[in-house]
C-alpha cells in the first residue's frame, strides 16, 4: 500500500510553520526585553540618578553647614590660624600657618560632617514618581518616593586663602574651609559617585603693610 505523500507534506509544513512562529515569538520577546532593559539602564536610571544628585547637593550643603556650626564650639580668630611677622620698617616678611590648630579644626569638621551627612542620607532622598518614567520634563511631578540607596563615600577638608587689596598697603586676607563630600548613589544597574564642594569663610583680617608677591600669587595653603 502506497503511503499518502500529500498528508506527509502537509504535516511537515505545519510542523515547520509552528517552529518558525515559535522562533519568531522568542525573537520578539527577546527584543522587547532588551529594549526595556536598555531604556531602563540608559534613560530611566540616568534620569533618576540626576534627580538624586541634585537633591543630594542640597543635603550636602545643609549637612556641611550644620557640621561646621556644631564642630566649631567657639569663634575662630585669624590669630589662631596665621602668624604675621614684620620687620622694623613695618613690612610683612613672613606669613605662616599654625598647622596644629588647622589640622585640629579640619579633623573636627570632617568627623562631624561625616556623621551629620550620613544621618541625613539615611532618611533617604525624596524623588518624584514621574522621574522613573525617564522623561526629564516630568521629573518634578508626581508624589514623592523615598530613595534610600545613597551613602557617604568620603569627606575631606582643605583650607583656601585669598588676598584682596582694600587700599594702599592694605590687604584683606580671607581663610576658607573647602569641604569636599563624595556621595554614592546606588541605583540598580547604575552606580554613580557625585562630588560636592562647599566653601565656608572661617576668618579674615586686614593686613597693613606690603604683602610679598609669593603669598599674593600662590595664596598661603598650597594644595598637594
Amino acid at each position: 500500500m502506497i503511503p499518502c505523500v500529500t498528508d506527509n507534506i502537509y504535516y511537515c509544513k505545519k510542523k515547520s510553520g509552528k517552529k518558525r512562529k515559535r522562533r519568531f515569538g522568542f525573537l520578539v520577546f527577546f527584543l522587547i526585553v532588551a529594549a526595556i532593559t536598555l531604556y531602563y539602564r540608559f534613560i530611566v536610571s540616568e534620569n533618576v540618578v540626576r534627580v538624586c544628585a541634585d537633591k543630594c547637593y542640597a543635603v550636602s550643603v545643609k549637612s556641611v553647614n550644620a557640621a561646621i556650626i556644631s564642630s566649631l564650639d567657639k569663634k575662630i580668630f585669624y590669630e589662631n590660624f596665621v602668624t604675621v611677622d614684620k620687620n622694623t620698617e613695618g613690612k610683612i616678611t613672613l606669613i605662616s600657618a599654625n598647622s596644629f590648630n588647622m589640622n585640629s579644626v579640619s579633623r573636627r569638621i570632617v568627623e562631624t560632617a561625616q556623621i551629620v551627612l550620613g544621618e541625613n542620607l539615611k532618611k533617604g532622598i525624596d524623588v518624584p514618581l514621574f522621574a522613573f518614567s525617564g522623561f526629564s520634563l516630568l521629573s518634578g511631578y508626581g508624589p514623592d518616593t523615598n530613595f534610600k540607596a545613597v551613602t557617604v563615600d568620603s569627606v575631606t577638608c582643605e583650607f583656601i586663602s585669598t588676598f584682596t587689596s582694600t587700599g594702599i598697603n592694605q590687604t584683606l586676607h580671607s581663610i576658607y574651609a573647602e569641604i569636599v563630600s563624595e556621595i554614592k548613589i546606588d541605583f540598580p544597574l547604575n552606580e554613580k559617585k557625585e562630588i560636592y564642594k562647599t566653601k565656608v569663610l572661617l576668618c579674615e583680617a586686614v593686613l597693613v603693610g606690603e604683602v610679598p608677591e609669593i603669598y599674593l600669587n600662590g595664596g598661603l595653603f598650597n594644595k598637594s
